[in-house]
């Protein structure tokens, strides 16, 4: 086509009908200039009777997601992401970093994946219900084990601390902003690792094609929920960042006895069989215990070593970085996952080039190289 001269590129039909889509449709840009569609829905839930007319009903305990999908079909390659957040956080840590750079939702977009991310029930945009009794995180925990844990230096890695995108305590408009962001929880870490099954699992049931998980810190018990009640199946592969762990006691803060069946509180299904793991599991502890690295609880080799019967089929990429205090006890998850029959590669960020890193990886100033060496695991899975 000429017009006064100027000679302008025939547009191909594909071009066309994606502008007329542009035009039509409710649409919007990741921040990294990835065109979408985002859309929200509730799952989950129930009908109880409201506090203060017991005639009358109130829903609780549904769950908030938020999807976003590549505009063009030719974009959309790869298999769908399931974010999972942590404790006291919300799906909005994946929608850009407090610094106001991209967050990892968008490099999934980028990439051709399309993204779900939920809100915990009782957080964030999954309402509270009126009798919940939430807990918080002060800004000193924040500050002592996620942003500036070098200050306080709780564990000796935390000195190796680097790559928060400022000085991580209160008045530094980046932790302010973080801060911000931190919402009250559920301390009933069994009850919520209930109730996340269930939404979890009406969640990937209602998702056509697989589905990879990307959980990060206690969101890690969700996704061992979810993909030993659904398997390979609906699941293709968990991304665990730095995990709620290790197996069946806390270390660094404490050294309380935790996680009765391994990597959770609520039940898992091992071959053989466990009703009781607190009688059909021995454990014992293996590996010299010093500050920088804790001994494991394993299962005991001289006895029966179950697999975890259906989690064994799901590959596992397990993310630690340098400087947090899952640096101490994250190999104990991986040996335990591993000694139970699960395919699991252990990424240690430092070995891979990213040093420096706290827990909340995927906000600091290297996020973007560090999910690059996710989504190449990613696009691995067969």
């Amino acid at each position: 086509m000429i017009i006064r001269g100027q000679k302008f590129p025939t547009l191909t039909i594909h071009t066309m009908n994606l502008l007329l889509f542009l035009l039509f449709t409710r649409f919007t840009w990741a921040q990294d200039g990835t065109p979408h569609y985002r859309s929200y829905f509730y799952i989950g839930g129930s009908y109880v009777p409201s506090l203060t007319n017991a005639s009358e009903h109130i829903r609780i305990e549904q769950v908030y997601v938020e999807r976003l999908t590549p505009i063009s079909p030719r974009d959309r390659k790869q298999p769908a992401i399931l974010l999972l957040h942590g404790q006291a956080q919300t799906g909005t840590n994946f929608l850009n970093t407090p610094d106001n750079r991209p967050g990892w939702s968008s490099y999934f977009l980028a990439a051709g994946h399309t993204v779900y991310i939920p809100d915990q029930p009782l957080r964030g945009r999954s309402p509270v219900h009126p009798a919940s009794k939430l807990s918080v995180y002060s800004a000193e925990h924040i500050e002592n084990q996620f942003t500036a844990p070098q200050i306080a230096a709780l564990w000796p890695q935390a000195r190796k601390h680097t790559q928060w995108p400022g000085a991580g305590v209160q008045g530094d408009k980046v932790f302010d902003a973080y801060y911000a962001s931190n919402a009250p929880f559920e301390g009933n870490t069994t009850l919520q690792q209930l109730r996340m099954r269930a939404a979890l699992v009406e969640l990937v049931e209602g998702i056509e094609g697989d589905v990879v998980v990307v959980a990060h810190s206690q969101a890690g018990l969700f996704a061992w929920a979810l993909a030993d009640a659904v398997g390979r199946r609906r699941v293709k592969g968990v991304v665990a960042l730095e995990p709620t762990g290790p197996p069946f006691q806390e270390e660094v803060f404490s050294k309380v006895p935790a996680r009765k069946w391994g990597l959770t509180d609520i039940p898992l299904a091992y071959e053989p069989e466990v009703v009781d793991p607190a009688v059909e599991i021995t454990v014992e502890r293996v590996g010299v215990e010093t500050e920088e690295m804790a001994a494991c609880s394993l299962q005991d080799e001289t006895k029966t070593v179950r697999k975890l019967k259906i989690l064994r089929d799901v590959p596992v990429l397990l993310v630690t970085s340098e400087a947090s205090y899952h640096a101490v006890y994250d190999h104990c998850t991986v040996a335990f996952l591993r000694q139970a029959g699960v395919k699991t590669e252990f990424m240690r960020l430092w070995e891979r080039g990213q040093r420096g890193n706290g827990h909340l990886m995927f906000m600091e100033k290297n996020s973007k190289e560090v999910w690059k060496l996710v989504e190449d695991w990613v696009v691995r899975l067969k």
